[in-house]
């Protein structure tokens, strides 16, 4: 395991200052990590104020990486799997995680017929899209 700490004390969106405990619990997670892992290096963020907006933070962020191992069950795993879905598709569209929202699978003639139809308008609408860009160039051609 790997864990990322920011050396600068809030690092996030700025409400540690409004919330003690919560910081308190952050550096309590941070202390075990530096007593029982080994601090295999330290990275230098990307400074903001040259690739972002100047307004959204203008330091340089700087960062420790430390690196442990643990003995977990076997039982957990299902269980951290569980989390990795983005916005009702899991990660890699991987049955096993959880449902794809969209999957299904048309059975019968009256479905097999709509699902095919609402596919060839889908490439229609593309193959029509793509001449209207065409169509919008000519037309620009023929205006000068």
């Amino acid at each position: 395991m790997y864990f990322i700490e920011c050396i600068k004390d809030d690092c996030g969106w700025g409400t540690i200052k409004n919330q003690p405990e919560f910081n308190q619990s952050m550096e309590a997670i941070v202390s075990w990590f530096e007593g029982n892992s080994k601090l295999i290096g330290e990275l230098k963020g990307v400074d903001r104020k040259t690739y972002s907006l100047p307004l959204v933070h203008d330091k340089q962020e700087s960062y420790r990486v430390y690196k442990t191992s643990f003995n977990l069950s076997y039982s957990i795993i299902p269980i951290a799997r569980s989390t990795h879905t983005v916005l009702m598709y899991p990660i890699g569209y991987d049955s096993e995680i959880g449902g794809v929202f969209d999957d299904y699978e048309a059975r019968g003639f009256f479905d097999k017929t709509l699902n095919n139809l609402s596919f060839y308008l889908l490439i229609i609408c593309i193959i029509l899209s793509l001449f209207s860009l065409l169509y919008l160039k000519y037309l620009f051609i023929m205006d000068e």
